[in-house]
């Protein structure tokens, strides 16, 4: 059996974190639907609920490209990286109420998209090899 390099199993182990994350932002939107509808009167419980579910999707597809060392996992990784950055901050922006700490977030997902840029570049060059070297 051979050994994935540490940064494949972080990226590994990030997107089953956000799989994970939306997995609960599913559950909930549909477990407080109706408390949702009766306070806002309107869909928002829905675009939650069909949020999470497209993101689970999408990572579980990520999570098995990367598992099983597809060409495509690396170009799948950063463009759903930058995706689910973008849908961040356009919910952020638009739907949440303004908080202080925005530095803080943005500084925080700039981190992680280098690193999963430079994270990505394990993936694509062990894709072609087939195998993992074993570091």
């Amino acid at each position: 059996m051979t050994r994935r390099p540490l940064r494949v199993t972080l990226l590994l182990w990030l997107v089953l974190f956000v799989v994970s994350y939306n997995v609960i932002r599913l559950w909930t939107a549909i477990s407080w639907s109706d408390v949702l509808i009766e306070v806002n009167n309107q869909p928002g419980w829905l675009i939650n609920a069909l949020i999470g579910g497209l993101w689970i999707s999408l990572g579980c597809v990520l999570f098995y490209g990367i598992f099983t060392l597809r060409t495509w996992a690396r170009k799948g990784l950063v463009g759903l990286s930058i995706g689910y950055t973008a849908m961040y901050w356009f919910e952020r922006l638009l739907w949440q109420t303004p908080r202080p700490n925005w530095p803080f977030a943005l500084i925080l997902q700039f981190l992680l998209l280098m690193f999963i840029l430079y994270a990505s570049s394990v993936v694509i060059r062990e894709s072609h090899d087939g195998q993992f070297s074993g570091q």
